[in-house]
Order: C-alpha cells, then structure tokens, then sequence
C-alpha cells in the first residue's frame, strides 16, 4: 500500500500531458547531485575513495528528487494549480502519459528504493545517522507540496532547500567515505546550500501569480522587486562564501573558477527584473537549474582536480 494518501480522481483516464521524464524534472536533479558530489570530492582529499557509495549517495538522491518533483504535480493538480499539464483520456499509454493514480505509489517505490540505498551505504560506512537525516528529508519532500498546510505553503522552502538540497547532501557525500564530520565540512557546504535556495526562491518568484489563494511563500510575502534583490542578494552570496572558504585555506584557488558560472546568474537575475515578461518569468527556473549545474561542476570539479 503506498504510503501516501490518495484522493479520489474525478476521472479514471486522467494522464500527464507529456513523458514520466519530463515529470521528474532531470534539470533539477543539479539539487542533490552537485552538493553529494561536491561532499564526496572533499572527502577524497583525506584517504581512499570508494567508488560504490559514491555512486548509490548520488542514485539515493536522484530517486528522491524524482519523487518530489512527482508529487508537487501530482498535489499542485488537487489544489486546482496546472491542470493544463492534464488531460481525459481512454486511449494514452500509461508508458509514455503517467496516470494520475499511479503516481503516489510510484513515488512510493522511489523512496522505498532510495531507503535501501541509504541503508546499504549506511551500513558500508557505520553512519547510520544519515538514515534518520534521510527520513526527515523525505518527509519534508513530501510534505512540501501535501496537505493544506504544506511546507511550502508556510514559506519554508528555501530554508528546506538549504538544508535538504545542500548542508545534508554534502555532509552526507562526505561522511559516507569514512570521514568524520567537523565545523569545516558545514562551512564548505555553504556555497551549494545558497545556491540550491536560489533555484526554489527563483520557482516561488515565477508562480506568485499561479500560487495566489493556495501558499504563501517567501516570494509573495516580499513581492516581486524585494524577493528579486533577495535573489541577488543569495547568488552574491554565494560566490562570496567560494573566495573566502579559498582565502582561508578550505578550498583551492581552483574553486574561484566558479566565476564561469558567472553569466548563468547574470541571465537568471535579468529574467526576474523589475518589469520582466511573463515569458520571461518562465525560463526563469530553467536558468536558475542552469546556474546551479555551472556552479557545482566547477566547485567540486575543482577539488576533484586539485587531488590530481
């Protein structure tokens, strides 16, 4: 039985307009693959690296983004949001249109495979911890879109994302190949963890309009212009915690190639511009992803080469 509570449906035909891959959202995986990779990458500065829990730390966290990208649609058409992305149809095939009322028990499976990945690596790595953290961060991915009073509904996303798409992911990516956990590991995930905030700030600001009468976020709570400066504000931010995670000796001075990803924020910042269009506000989210890709594989790409 799936271990989320399933609504009735209106209708027994209703589809996903487009492909299950174009449901999990593959852009927006950068969330969990760049800072377990970034935490792996550090990890390799101090000892041997095990290529199989690197491996199952990054599958563990695509499954799980998979499943909450699955159910913010799947909870976002119950509170009347997107049904443009739906349609009635006795003739779809369920391989190519995921049906509505398969959903909650495909995520389902999702998590339930992510909970035997993070055994396994928990147990290969005597951190079980990561299991507890891991539970909580399902919960809160569920939870962000479900219920009346969804996370994200209470302006909570962007601090889920710091926490659950940057401080844990990279922790984790560290801790898993037999290293301890210090202040210097929480430091060094700032980066990504400011940055995986800017790509859910950057989704609230798109859909303030959509989200009228169903959430409150952040984004709704500052407006537009201030949630806009805010935006800037955390890519600043960013990049400042890279030179001085560099100037104090935590970082190469490989990291400061981050700077590449540069543009990619300077377009994301143009999209959301005072007096920016609707079309614009669109591709917004697809820059922020875009961003967030350019930054990480430079940041840990650089530690990657700096153990070469």
């Amino acid at each position: 039985m799936s271990i989320i509570q399933q609504k009735p449906v209106r209708h027994a035909f209703l589809y996903y307009r487009f492909s299950w891959l174009h449901l999990i959202r593959p852009l927006t995986f950068t969330a969990t693959i760049s800072p377990a990779a970034f935490g792996s990458a550090l990890a390799a500065w101090y000892g041997p690296f095990h290529v199989d829990r690197f491996v199952i730390v990054l599958v563990v966290g695509v499954l799980v983004q998979s499943a909450v990208n699955m159910l913010n649609d799947y909870f976002d058409y119950q509170k009347g949001q997107d049904q443009e992305k739906w349609i009635f149809s006795e003739n779809l095939n369920a391989v190519l249109h995921p049906p509505y009322r398969l959903i909650p028990a495909v995520a389902t499976l999702l998590f339930a495979l992510a909970g035997l990945g993070g055994l396994w690596v928990g147990a290969r790595s005597h951190q079980f911890w990561i299991l507890w953290m891991g539970a909580l961060g399902v919960f809160c991915g569920y939870k962000y879109s479900a219920g009346r009073r969804s996370l994200s509904s209470l302006g909570l996303a962007e601090i889920i994302a710091f926490l659950f798409l940057g401080v844990f992911p990279t922790t984790a990516g560290f801790v898993v190949q037999g290293r301890l956990l210090d202040a210097a590991v929480f430091a060094l995930s700032l980066p990504l963890s400011l940055a995986s905030a800017t790509m859910l700030l950057t989704n609230n600001l798109r859909d303030i309009d959509k989200d009228q009468g169903v959430r409150l976020t952040i984004a709704m709570r500052l407006g537009r212009k201030r949630g806009a400066r805010v935006l800037n504000a955390l890519l600043g931010a960013a990049y400042l915690s890279v030179f001085l995670l560099s100037v104090l000796g935590l970082l190469s001075a490989l990291s400061l190639l981050t700077v590449c990803a540069v543009p990619a924020a300077i377009k994301l910042c143009y999209l959301l511009r005072s007096g920016a269009s609707p079309t614009e506000e669109r591709l917004a989210m697809k820059w922020a992803a875009l961003h967030h890709w350019l930054f990480g594989i430079t940041l840990y790409g650089s530690v990657f080469i700096a153990n070469i």
